[in-house]
């Protein structure tokens, strides 16, 4: 069944405003005043608050990139954190190094003269303060080749900070700073 009453409703539009589409068929100069006039309706009704948008969503959008860099950013550090915590013993207290530094000499076969520890309280990395075990060794070369490749390259974080040699007729002497992350006390637990 045919609905006809939008059609009645459009030919009653027709007949009521009838008169506005035959003067606009007769006059160019009003026709170009209507296309202007709506095309002034548009723009005022319709680009300007979607330009309002479209630019605040733009501005949104910078600072939502500006974040989203700043939280990768802040995911790698936190991956770095991990990796640097997984080379910190657990028990990473200056007995504990103690203790590793001189088994460590005593695999290498160097000769211990001298050993002293400094725990810095004035700087301070996350929970860690940082520890210097300074040594005087003696030995041969493969044997300080060995106690250099064992610092630098066993499983925790330890780095030489200070080398210096000195040869005797009889052995090389060294002295060697190395430097550790170490907690302050004993009875801080490590977390990772």
């Amino acid at each position: 069944m045919i609905d006809f009453s939008a059609i009645r409703q459009v030919d009653q539009i027709k007949e009521h405003y009838g008169w506005v589409f035959e003067y606009l068929q007769q006059n160019q100069r009003l026709k170009v005043l209507a296309i202007v006039v709506v095309m002034l309706l548009c723009v005022t009704c319709v680009y300007n608050p979607m330009n309002d948008r479209i630019s605040s969503l733009r501005t949104r959008l910078t600072a939502e990139r500006a974040r989203l860099s700043l939280v990768r950013a802040v995911e790698g550090l936190r991956a770095e954190r991990h990796d640097l915590l997984a080379s910190i013993p657990e028990t990473a207290h200056t007995n504990f190094w103690t203790e590793y530094v001189l088994e460590g000499l005593r695999e290498s076969g160097v000769r211990l003269r001298h050993f002293d520890t400094d725990l810095d309280t004035k700087q301070q990395i996350g929970e860690y303060r940082p520890l210097e075990i300074a040594l005087d060794v003696s030995g041969s070369y493969q044997q300080l080749y060995a106690l250099l490749g064992w610092i630098e390259s066993n499983q925790w974080y330890m780095r030489v900070l200070d080398l210096r040699f000195r040869k005797d007729s009889r052995a090389i002497f060294a002295t060697l700073k190395i430097g550790v992350l170490a907690w302050e006390s004993n009875s801080d637990a490590h977390k990772l």
